[in-house]
């Protein structure tokens, strides 16, 4: 069962290469590491991947980064998390996720689809 952990300021950037497997700018990240809600995940406690939420408005909240450990790919934990991603924003009273991604791999854009 994995578990989240809600980061609170400077300790985020302990995370920093984790961010840096799905969105590859620094300066991006950078843009909104201090703002909203950055998560880790662990399974077993063990670190395993993290992702940030940032609200828009009152009714939209934006994935702007989710990453998991090259270790731990292709075993379902992205779609676990997405479907925590999609509960948190539903608990907080947000009406719409948007997922927004610099990278153009048909990979990255495989996985958002599903």
């Amino acid at each position: 069962m994995l578990t989240y952990q809600l980061i609170e300021g400077a300790a985020r950037r302990q995370w920093l290469d984790d961010l840096l497997l799905a969105d590859e700018e620094v300066g991006m990240i950078e843009r909104y590491l201090m703002h909203g809600q950055f998560y880790t995940v662990s399974d077993q406690q063990q670190v395993i991947g993290v992702f940030h939420l940032m609200a828009l408005n009152n009714q939209q909240v934006e994935l702007k980064n989710i990453a998991v450990r090259p270790e731990w790919q292709h075993r379902g934990f992205g779609g676990q998390m997405m479907t925590q991603i999609q509960t948190i924003a539903i608990d907080q009273g947000f009406q719409s996720l948007l997922v927004g991604t610099g990278d153009g791999s048909l990979a990255a854009i495989g996985f958002y689809l599903r």
